[in-house]
């Protein structure tokens, strides 16, 4: 289940005050999509924009490909630079090693020994130091998805594929990067980790250093997952890493920064958690551009605000609101008058009609039916106590097609096992409110319908979270072939939705105080109060308990 903002301060009281290292992986010019890297030329050249970014940043992060790809003397150039500026240079690896004749790891987490080997040969024969090498997952890749390989053997591949980097740099950095949500659905996983850990130190004979987790921030399980890897890390004498980044449903610059910018301002203040590397790092096709820092849509933007003096709110319920006060904490606490405090409620108003969500795009070629579904604790590697509302699932074509279906979920006599089932009707509106604990699941699909491939298409649904925590799954559209085999989905995520009550004003002394009305349930629901920082300072959150 997911733990309160106090729950999880508590679990992380053993976290450290500042991040020791910023990491950057910008997109690069072997990334594989037609969307080009506006501003590459302008890395690891003199110039105002190159100089300010290579003040604040301690490692470079790119995939073994971008080594690959770049011509020796661009690389040579990069290599000196980032020297100069005291940056090390890292890679991405893949680090399992195929085999000819199994298909299964044919995917992510895996390399060829060849491809590595002829990595490692270019960097030694141009003099180029690499220093640190980030595994690729193997841990989930490995053990947990296609080839559910034993850990001994995930230990020797792992070996085996970084034989000829450790030769070539002997005093090479290694640490790990996993999918800990996906992870933390397995019981074993944990100590699966520990195992892992110590069977491929034993075959390297060297130290795993460092744990990064990569996160799936529309789940809203992420502070659990990241409080949970954080003190495994920490556990097993690693430093921690977050990649701070947002994911293909951002479709603008400007939107995927500040998604970015929210998930590291939110777990950092809210949730007390501050890393001891901080990578910004994206495969997505935004941001395209890397400078200049000032501008919200650059990802080199994130760095100038992460570096900003952090602020926190303090803050607590009273009989009639909250009485807090804002301070910034990069060294002894210094009030900040005249910042304005947002003060919302979590979670949507039963009595009101549920948010409409909807996700549209084009219908895939392959398609010929789909059906409409939705899912609680089940097919996304999440869980969690689910109290949501929701009413007809509705699919439109609204261009190159006329398809039009709407299902109206009918609950059956007997619920699943742990799940509570409750028609309703608000405004006219029929709908259902369930109540799904993490140790339950549920779900179910409309029948199949026909649909246009290459049409256009909206789907919608009503649906409401009211405990203020989200919804653990989705909502879905699932495209089906000719047989009607389904082979792809178009989702809804639904986070913690916020509704704004009052908002006020810190005096000469940081402090604040409000009453609340009581016309918004705010005595009986959550609250999460936001400081949208300034120029000069970080941006808070803080949720009294």
């Amino acid at each position: 289940m997911l733990f309160s903002a106090a729950a999880v301060l508590l679990l992380l009281a053993q976290a450290p005050v500042h991040a020791q290292e910023i990491w950057f992986g910008p997109r690069t010019p072997d990334y594989g999509s037609g969307v080009p890297v506006r501003d590459w030329d302008l890395l690891f050249h003199p110039n105002p924009e190159w100089n300010q970014l290579a003040g604040q940043i301690q490692v470079f992060l790119g995939a073994i490909g971008f080594y690959l790809i770049t011509p020796d003397d661009q690389l040579q150039n990069i290599a000196a630079n980032a020297a100069s500026h005291h940056i090390a240079l890292a890679m991405e690896l893949g680090a399992l090693a195929q085999r000819p004749d199994e298909p299964c790891d044919r995917q992510e987490g895996y390399s060829s020994t060849a491809f590595v080997q002829r990595f490692a040969q270019k960097l030694v024969r141009l003099g180029v130091r690499l220093q640190i090498v980030r595994l690729d997952g193997p841990l989930w890749f490995g053990h947990y998805q296609a080839c559910k390989l034993p850990i001994p053997e995930i230990a020797a591949r792992v070996a085996e594929t970084l034989r000829p980097v450790l030769e070539a740099f002997p005093d090479l950095e290694i640490g790990d990067v996993e999918g800990v949500q996906p992870l933390s659905q397995f019981p074993d996983w944990q100590a699966n980790y520990v195992e892992f850990k110590r069977d491929v130190e034993r075959a390297m004979s060297r130290r795993l250093v460092f744990m990064h987790v990569d996160i799936d921030w529309r789940e809203p399980d992420w502070p659990t997952a990241i409080a949970a890897a954080a003190r495994l890390a920490h556990a097993n004498g690693e430093k921690f890493g977050v990649i701070y980044n947002s994911d293909d449903l951002a479709t603008t610059d400007e939107a995927w920064v500040a998604e970015a910018k929210n998930h590291f301002d939110e777990l950092e203040t809210r949730y007390g958690l501050i890393p001891e590397q901080t990578v910004f790092h994206t495969w997505s096709e935004h941001p395209t551009h890397v400078f200049p820092e000032t501008s919200p849509g650059a990802h080199s933007y994130l760095v100038a605000q992460y570096r900003l003096p952090r602020t926190r709110i303090n803050v607590v319920r009273t009989a009639v609101g909250v009485r807090g006060r804002l301070t910034q904490v990069s060294g002894p606490p210094v009030p900040v008058p005249g910042a304005r405090i947002e003060i919302d409620v979590l979670g949507d108003d039963p009595s009101k009609p549920p948010p409409i969500r909807s996700v549209t795009g084009i219908v895939p070629p392959g398609a010929r039916f789909a059906d409409l579904g939705l899912r609680m604790n089940a097919e996304c590697w999440c869980s969690g106590a689910n109290d949501v509302v929701f009413g007809p699932l509705t699919y439109r074509e609204t261009a190159g097609g006329s398809a039009h279906y709407e299902y109206r979920y009918a609950a059956p006599p007997r619920p699943p096992a742990g799940v509570t089932e409750t028609p309703m009707q608000v405004a006219n509106l029929p709908l259902e409110h369930l109540r799904v604990p993490s140790t339950a699941n549920f779900g179910f699909n409309s029948p199949a319908f026909a649909v246009t491939p290459g049409a256009r298409f909206e789907f919608q649904v009503p649906l409401a979270s009211l405990n203020g925590e989200g919804l653990f799954g989705t909502a879905a559209v699932i495209w089906l072939d000719d047989k009607r085999h389904g082979f792809k989905r178009a989702i809804i995520h639904v986070g913690n939705d916020v509704t704004p009550i009052a908002a006020t004003v810190t005096d000469a002394s940081g402090s604040f105080g409000e009453a609340l009305p009581d016309n918004t349930h705010w005595r009986q629901r959550p609250l999460l109060l936001h400081d949208a920082g300034s120029p000069a300072l970080r941006a808070a959150y803080a949720a009294p308990p």
